[in-house]
């Protein structure tokens, strides 16, 4: 949803708040791609899954 608008009314939430502190969380920019680390051999991937490293090493490794 990148580079998106949403126009959302908070009227009717606020509401059932009223007197009450309230803290609103929102973006302000675009957030950084979440880096994993593989916990076998410390390669720094981008997706959540096999690690390609050790993928390769386990197919170099493989016999017969």
């Amino acid at each position: 949803m990148a580079g998106s608008w949403a126009m959302v009314d908070l009227e009717e939430y606020l509401d059932r708040y009223r007197d009450q502190q309230v803290v609103i969380i929102a973006p302000l920019g675009q957030a950084p791609d979440p880096t994993h680390t593989c916990g076998i051999c410390g390669f720094v991937i981008n997706d959540v899954g096999g690690c390609p490293r050790c993928e390769l090493i386990t197919e170099a490794t493989k016999i017969g």
